[in-house]
Formats: structure tokens, sequence, C-alpha cells
């Protein structure tokens, strides 16, 4: 009696995601041996216990660490292990994590819809080659995409402390989390309470490395890392000392300048100056920036019965891999909510035309481009000629659209009053 009862409740829906962790836990043969992102934070955690500039020569593989002193702290209590079972351990996490950030997406946007389970399947189908790029490179993506939204979880509850705490080491670690902060400036309450607290937390989480490196050696580390990481830095304005970057400062910096990136062919249309093409670069940043606040902030109700605040966070996480700099093809995990709550909006309005379109955006975003399946030729042509940063820009100014045209009432039948 109990084997068919079992059956019986078994949904489509479950055998998918059933089907989903199975793969994501397969992916592990894929990252036993070699090195990857991962050997770059070990080697850093190592460095630190020999007193050594975690910033500076000799660079692991001429690959640089670009995170905090913190993280890099945290990884040095692992220092004696051997790596490939810290990368098990750190596997392992990623997987809890994604798990994780998937059913506070779910918790989210109600696929309530008819046909949510091919919706689904379809939404796996297209994010699938940026998970699958996540893990084959050991990368911290998973963690920040986690930590945005469990701290915008607990904000909901009302959690505050928790939701900053969260928030803050996310930034602390890797920055890019800071690309949500003007969210929560503009569209929280008690705004002031969460700037003091968040800058009060920040601090601490800067100075807590001192406890074990000293306050000397930690202060120089943190000014090394600052300095790495400002946007003024050299290496931010012309994207060009490392290939495979695909950000929006990378993107500009193939074609208007005529500097070589390394294994890439040159195709820049001009040959503009450093300073030039920084100023061209922020006033996009900004503009980006401008053009997400002023959209989102006329949505007023649960568009398609997704909650409204969710629906306003999701393009300021989708910023993070277009407009900061240093992002590869593994950032893009930071545009899942926004496609799932996009393809919650398609699939309500049913319309053969946004369909086409996006389609179209997901080919030329490099979505269905798996070396595994085209060929490793066909990827780096999407790689080098940036067309992965143009889609996935098109996909976010899509996104901004449907959300501005609904904000507008054309599509209040959807809607649903807070």
């Amino acid at each position: 009696m109990f084997y068919p009862l079992f059956l019986h409740k078994v949904k489509p829906v479950h055998v998918i995601l059933v089907a989903y962790t199975v793969w994501v836990l397969t992916l592990k043969f894929r990252t036993i041996g070699g090195s990857d992102d991962f050997n770059v934070f070990f080697n850093a955690g190592q460095r630190l216990l020999n007193g050594a500039n975690i910033y500076g020569e000799p660079y692991y593989m001429n690959l640089r660490y670009f995170y905090s002193p913190l993280f890099a702290g945290f990884l040095s209590v692992f220092a004696n292990f051997d790596v490939e079972y810290v990368k098990t351990l750190w596997f392992a996490l990623n997987v809890l994590l994604l798990l994780r950030f998937i059913f506070i997406i779910k918790h989210f946007v109600k696929w309530n819809f008819k046909g949510h389970t091919l919706a689904l399947l379809i939404l796996m189908l297209i994010t699938g080659k940026i998970v699958l790029t996540n893990f084959l490179t050991n990368q911290i993506s998973i963690f920040m995409l986690w930590a945005i939204l469990e701290s915008f979880l607990l904000c909901k509850k009302g959690k505050w402390m928790w939701s900053v705490l969260i928030l803050c080491i996310g930034i602390n670690i890797k920055i890019l989390p800071i690309m949500v902060l003007p969210f929560y400036l503009l569209f929280t309450d008690h705004k002031l309470r969460f700037v003091t607290t968040s800058i009060a937390v920040s601090i601490a989480l800067l100075l807590i490395p001192a406890l074990w490196t000293g306050w000397t050696y930690n202060l120089f580390l943190t000014s090394e890392w600052l300095t790495l990481v400002s946007p003024v830095n050299h290496l931010h304005i012309i994207q060009v000392y490392e290939g495979g970057f695909l950000d929006i400062g990378a993107l500009l910096s193939k074609y208007l300048s005529g500097e070589t990136v390394l294994n890439e062919p040159v195709l820049n249309i001009v040959s503009l100056d450093a300073m030039v093409i920084f100023f061209i670069t922020n006033g996009l940043r900004i503009s980006l920036l401008l053009l997400t606040i002023l959209v989102v902030r006329k949505v007023k109700s649960n568009p398609f019965s997704i909650d409204q605040s969710f629906v306003q966070l999701t393009p300021f996480i989708a910023l993070i891999p277009l407009l900061l700099p240093h992002q590869r093809d593994y950032s893009f995990l930071f545009f899942v909510p926004l496609l799932a709550v996009l393809v919650a909006f398609l699939v309500n309005l049913n319309k053969i035309w946004h369909y086409i379109i996006f389609a179209f955006l997901c080919l030329l975003g490099g979505m269905f481009t798996w070396a595994d399946i085209t060929g490793s030729d066909i990827v780096d042509v999407f790689m080098h000629y940036r067309l992965v940063t143009i889609g996935m820009l098109l996909m976010l100014l899509f996104y901004l659209t449907l959300l501005h045209y609904y904000a507008r009432g054309y599509w209040t039948e959807f809607s649903e009053v807070n």
C-alpha cells in the first residue's frame, strides 16, 4: 500500500529536481585533479601563514588573488590538508548552497501557472551551462548568490542583523554583493539602521583577521586588497591583462582599445585613450544602474503573483556580471533569479514574439554553446567577440522593458495588489 501511495504523490517537478540534483553531484567526477580557481584561493591561504603579500607576485599559475584577507584567513585553517580533500568539502558546500538558493527563488516566484513543469525544465536547461562552469572552475559565485538571496529572505522576515551580517560577509569576500545596496537603500524601510549597521559590520570584518595575523600585517593586506579591487586601478580601466573577461568594461576594452588580449583576436574598431574608455565605461555603468532604479521603482504590486520586492531585486543582482570588472562566464550565475522571474513573465503573457526574443537572447548569450556539444571553437567565438556580454545585456534590457510595460498598466489583469 505504501509504495503505490508514494508514487501517487510524486509529481513531474519532483522528478526534474531529483534528476537535476543527481546531475550536479556527478559534476564532482569532472573536477577531480588539475588546477582551477580554488587552487588560487587555497594558495593565498597558505601564503598568509607565511606572512607573504598574497596580492603580489608570485601569482599562482599567473592568476591573481582578488579576494579579502578574511577569506584567505578562513582557508588558511585548511592549509595543511591535501587540496583535493578541501576541494571536496568546497564542492559539497556549493551543492548545498545551490539547492538552498533554488528553494529561496521558488519561495518568491510562484510558478502556479499552467505548464510550469515544462518552464522549470527549460529554465534548468538554459542555466545548465552556467552552473556547470561554476562547478568545473570551483568558483565562489554560488556562495555569493546564496549570500544575497539568504540576506534578502532574512530581511523579509524582519531578521535585520542576520541579513546585514550575511550580506556584509559576501561583500567582504568578493565585493560583488555591493550591487544590491541601492535596492536596500531605495526600497526598504529603516534605511538609516541598515546603513549604520552595515558600516559597523563591514569595519569589524576588515579588522577580524588581525586577531591571528597581527594589526600591521592585516592593515597592509587590507590596503593592498582595496587598491587591487579599486575601479580606478589600471587593471580595470582597460581589461586586457587576461582573456575571458565578459563584463561591459571588457566589452568596451575589446572594441575601443588597441591593446591585445592574450590568446584572443584583435577586434578593436578604434584605439581610444585609456581615460576616454574609463569615462565611457563608467558612464554606461551609471546609466544602466539609473535605468534599473527608474524602472523598478514604478512597480507597485506583485506582477503575475510574484513577490514585488523580489521582482525589483533581481535586476540589481543581474547587474553584477555586467557592471563590475573582472567578470567571466561563471559570473552570469547572477542572472538565474532574473531568468526565473522572466520565464514566469513569458509564460503568463504567452506571446509568441516574446518567446522568439527570449530564445534569440539565450542563443546570443551563449547558453546553448557547451564545449561538450558545440565544440570549443564555437565557444571561443562567443567569448572572444563578447557576444555573451551583448546577449546578457540585452536580456536585462528585455526584462526591464517588460517590467516597464507592466508598471504602465498594460497587464494589470495579471497583477496582485500587496
